[in-house]
């Protein structure tokens, strides 16, 4: 009988497989798309300018931001920018739950995550060879739809990584990426715009994108390949033990009874009575999405995307109205309304990973609570400052910090709490984290793409006291109750073990010397 042969291999499998590489390719992914991202908005305003008066792909033109900020703005440009901004969120916020339910039935994750390269790929191209407005949107919203695919992947690749005691710090070290991708990203692109014309930041864009590739390619996952490459006794790297790691291997299973998969027993509640309730094997054989879809109100899993909507909602409206309301209060030009601005996005950077340290120590519901309550009270606390006060604009930025800092204080916790409320939900035994995953991210998204629209109208009709009253309204007395009453488990310290009484000690031998 013919034995089938099982596959070598790989070369360097210890690294391309290990923790590290996993999370480092995640991270850089996240990092590129929020770069891309960044980079190209500041950008859109002078692209259809230069569509607007038939110049495609200048060839070394200098300064072309300033010659977009000084030679005027036809009135359809800052209506098709906000058009194109829609287009990106709207095609992310469709495109997340789909994405993430066809992320959990791929048997790799990354097949699915170089086609989101691709996509990220061709619409860079787009960007560069546009010609007629179509092109950009439809590039807008191809970098949306890649973008979610690449965010869901990696969300999803750190939580096979890594075991579920420690999720929320991965968690959050990946939106320290997000968000620094974010920030940085314009500046990047007017770096390069203003050095090496228009063609230098796509260049750069496609640099990213190939590393981001290379990366990947490379990547071994441990999920659904043969054990055998990662057995101890051929490499030098140590195995991932049960304890250690949190995937689940549908090919391990049936080679072994020992699988990766393992949730900590001993650093748990029992982690709130929904996760008792659907735990069980009573889910039935109604498909898992349907299940998912028709328990969208229950309070937990809700509350959660509530909430995420609101960090949403809440960020994307203060990036919107602050730098107006900087130069209309205090007489900030352009300059120092930006440098100010930073006041808000560089302690989202920092608070991202200590969220995430704090939800695996503690749990979700008294950090996030208290996370959303000190945002709300920041921003009803903005409307107090004004010029007319001493040091005004300097406690105006203290506020915008504490924001900045509490908003992504209660975001990073809420991508492991909404997967572990659909896995409460659906059942241990279903591959549910794309999914989840996916809800988070639209919820997001969603917020996102309302709050600028509401907040916009309010800055114009009434002003930004009303705006920030709306925010904190929603904050503290909406978000922030709901997420202390109904958010997910909480953790306790584990009691003692009781001393195990010690041995009798023997009793002492008396020894005799015979004298010969």
């Amino acid at each position: 009988m013919e034995m089938t042969r099982q596959p070598p291999r790989p070369h360097l499998i210890g690294f391309r497989s290990s923790k590290f590489y996993a999370s480092f390719t995640a991270c850089f992914a996240v990092f590129t798309y929020t770069t891309l991202y960044g980079l190209v908005t500041p950008m859109i305003p002078f692209m259809l300018k230069m569509i607007d008066e038939g110049i495609f792909l200048p060839d070394n033109t200098q300064g072309g931001l300033i010659f977009y900020s000084t030679h005027g703005v036809t009135a359809d440009v800052p209506r098709d920018v906000q058009i194109l901004a829609a287009s990106y969120l709207v095609s992310c916020m469709t495109a997340s739950p789909i994405l993430g339910y066809l992320g959990d039935q791929a048997k790799h994750r990354r097949t699915p995550m170089l086609i989101g390269t691709l996509g990220l790929l061709t619409a860079t191209f787009l960007f560069l060879f546009a010609s007629n407005y179509w092109m950009l949107a439809f590039a807008r919203m191809l970098q949306g739809a890649s973008g979610a695919t690449i965010w869901m992947l990696s969300l999803i690749l750190i939580a096979d990584t890594y075991p579920e005691r420690i999720q929320g710090l991965q968690t959050g070290t990946m939106m320290m990426f997000h968000d620094t991708g974010m920030q940085t990203g314009g500046l990047i692109g007017g770096s390069l715009y203003s050095k090496y014309g228009y063609k230098g930041p796509f260049t750069y864009s496609l640099l990213m994108i190939a590393t981001t590739s290379i990366l990947r390619i490379l990547l071994i996952e441990r999920r659904n390949n043969p054990i055998h490459w990662f057995d101890v006794s051929q490499d030098s790297t140590p195995r991932v033990s049960e304890a250690d790691s949190g995937i689940e291997s549908v090919a391990h299973k049936s080679q072994s009874s020992t699988g990766y998969r393992s949730q900590s027993p001993t650093t748990h509640k029992s982690q709130s009575s929904d996760d008792v309730k659907g735990s069980g094997d009573d889910v039935g054989a109604e498909p898992r999405t349907h299940r998912i879809l028709s328990k969208l109100l229950h309070p937990r899993l809700f509350c959660s995307m509530l909430q995420t909507f609101t960090i949403g909602f809440s960020i994307a409206s203060m990036q919107l109205v602050i730098p107006a309301h900087l130069g209309d209060e205090f007489g900030f030009d352009t300059t120092q309304a930006a440098m100010a601005f930073m006041a808000l996005c560089i302690p989202s950077i920092i608070a991202s990973p200590i969220a995430g340290f704090l939800y695996d120590k503690d749990g979700p519901r008294f950090l996030c609570s208290a996370a959303i309550l000190v945002c709300g009270l920041s921003a009803i606390l903005m409307v107090l400052p004004s010029g007319a006060r001493p040091n005004g604009s300097a406690v105006f930025i203290v506020l915008l910090s504490v924001f900045g800092f509490s908003n992504a204080l209660a975001y990073s916790p809420m991508f492991p709490e909404i997967s572990r409320a659909v896995k409460s939900l659906v059942g241990e035994k279903e591959e549910t984290k794309g999914l989840s995953y996916g809800l988070a991210c639209g919820s997001w998204c969603l917020g996102y793409l309302v709050g600028p629209l509401i907040c916009s109208f309010l800055y114009t009709a009434i002003g930004f006291r009303w705006v920030c009253v709306v925010i904190a309204s929603i904050m503290v007395l909406i978000s922030a109750p709901l997420i202390l009453i109904f958010s997910g488990y909480t953790k306790k310290k584990q009691p003692r073990r009781p001393k195990e009484p010690r041995p009798p000690a023997p009793e002492p031998v008396a020894y005799i010397n015979i004298a010969v």
